[in-house]
């Protein structure tokens, strides 16, 4: 084969290597191009001064609205933690906007983008404002129904904290066990059981009070302690530690008791049972008073007589 014919066959390989060759050299150059021309109008630009300044102005405005917002929807008892998030990203944008010469062509369209996306979120934020008002408005007209003859609109809102401070102390004491019924059964020493309120202390050996607890899902389940509180004739409370006599705090302040018992409170109704012993009963005759209590208030009262 002679080396024309040779020749000949790497022609089109040739070809195809410049034309490559080419192509790449002309992206090349209108990628630089863009580039550059992109650089030249941040860098040369006589407006970016003002484009700047025009985003900071629409940036601290935002914020402005935003803050005004977050104002509003916190008076109608809104959550308002996101928007105070948003406003603190806000301030250190608008930190990095007065900084102009470390601002880049980028990150200025990426501002404005995230401006629009504020100025989207203040028309949100009216949205769930009104709403709000909405449900404030009905709330007052249910509060005005309930409270005939009120037609100020500042003494219906007074009236209504006032309406939510009693919920709130009705709240705080339905969490607090309350006794269905106290039951006092004496035991003689022969074994023989009597229920009622009126004993012959010669004859009683024991007393067994049963304690019913109501029924609470205002409390939470769990282990609680449920304490007997006795008081004698005198009013006097009749405690002995070495029977299981003691003290706790109740609401801050400590409670003698007599018995006490650990109880697993699971909500529903459920009794028990407390057992003193003591030889008081043969030589003290009178009425006699017991107190039920937890660790949150008084659960109950009761009264029985020693004949």
């Amino acid at each position: 084969m002679s080396d024309s014919s040779q020749n000949k066959k790497w022609i089109p390989l040739i070809i195809i290597i410049v034309l490559l060759s080419i192509a790449l050299i002309v992206l090349g150059l209108h990628t630089y191009n863009l580039t550059e021309s992109e650089n030249k109008a941040w860098t040369s630009s006589k407006q970016k001064d003002a484009e700047l300044a025009l985003a900071y102005k629409k940036m601290d405005s935002v914020e402005k609205e935003l803050s005004v917002r977050v104002a509003e929807v916190e008076r109608l008892g809104g959550d308002v933690s996101s928007l105070k998030n948003i406003i603190q990203q806000i301030k250190r944008e608008k930190n990095e906007l007065a900084q102009k010469e470390n601002v880049q062509y980028a990150r200025y369209q990426e501002l404005e983008g995230k401006i629009a996306g504020y100025e989207e979120l203040i028309l949100l934020k009216d949205a769930q404002i009104q709403e709000l008002k909405v449900q404030n408005e009905a709330l007052n007209s249910e509060n005005a129904n309930l409270k005939q003859g009120k037609d100020s609109l500042s003494r219906r809102i007074d009236d209504l904290a006032q309406n939510n401070s009693k919920l709130n102390r009705k709240l705080k004491a339905a969490a607090i066990l309350k006794t269905q019924s106290i039951t006092f059964l004496g035991i003689t020493e022969s074994g023989k059981e009597k229920v009622g309120d009126e004993f012959k202390g010669k004859q009683l050996e024991k007393l067994k009070i049963s304690v019913r607890i109501a029924e609470n899902n205002a409390v939470e389940a769990g282990n609680i302690r449920v304490a007997l509180q006795l008081l004698g004739p005198e009013k006097t409370i009749l405690t002995n530690t070495s029977t299981g006599g003691g003290s706790m705090e109740v609401n801050g302040k400590s409670m003698v008791y007599t018995l006490v018992k650990n109880i697993l409170f699971s909500n529903q109704e459920q009794e028990i049972n407390f057992i003193f012993v003591d030889e008081i009963f043969k030589s003290k005759r009178g009425q006699y008073s017991v107190v039920i209590f937890s660790e949150q208030g008084e659960m109950g009262r009761g009264s029985f007589i020693i004949k």
